[in-house]
């Protein structure tokens, strides 16, 4: 059976882009835990400027939203052993339940199917503390699209 697993130089290319270079996970302090053909985990910090009011504490379904959409669209990426651009399709997102205040939370997805220029996935939020379910989220993305090419991806900072 033939490898079609990412190689990792260009892995460390999208982790760099998505870590360093992608506006809200730049702006939102993503850390990527994993990043690989078996998945993508997204830790993401408690921040207080997020949340929905100041007396709920929430994060805001736009932030975790957000955060799902990045962490499926990794894993499609990777699943799909390119370094070609992707765009999001189609997006579902239930919300379960809140976050609660001054918790971290953590997004785990999987890309389960590939068709041609077509991956769908799936995933989670939870609370990293508790592990609770916070949103459900299936997404399909499109392979090829305008944007980065991965492999040939230099951020700023390593431009000189």
């Amino acid at each position: 059976m033939e490898n079609n697993a990412p190689k990792i130089d260009y892995l460390k290319g999208i982790r760099d882009f998505f870590e360093k270079g992608l506006g809200p996970a730049k702006d939102f302090s993503y850390s990527i835990i994993r990043c690989d053909a078996e998945g993508a985990t997204i830790d993401m910090p408690y921040q207080a400027d997020l949340a929905i009011s100041k007396s709920d504490g929430a994060m805001h379904g736009a932030v975790l939203t957000t955060l799902v959409d990045t962490c499926l669209g990794m894993a499609a990426l990777t699943k799909s052993a390119g370094t070609r651009p992707i765009a999001t399709v189609d997006l579902r997102v239930d919300f379960l339940r809140p976050s609660k205040t001054n918790r971290d939370i953590r997004s785990h997805c999987v890309c389960y199917h590939l068709d041609g220029d077509l991956a769908f996935a799936e995933g989670t939020v939870s609370d990293k503390t508790s592990g609770e379910i916070l949103v459900k989220a299936m997404g399909t993305f499109m392979l090829g699209t305008k944007g980065p090419d991965f492999s040939k991806l230099q951020l700023k900072s390593e431009r000189s």
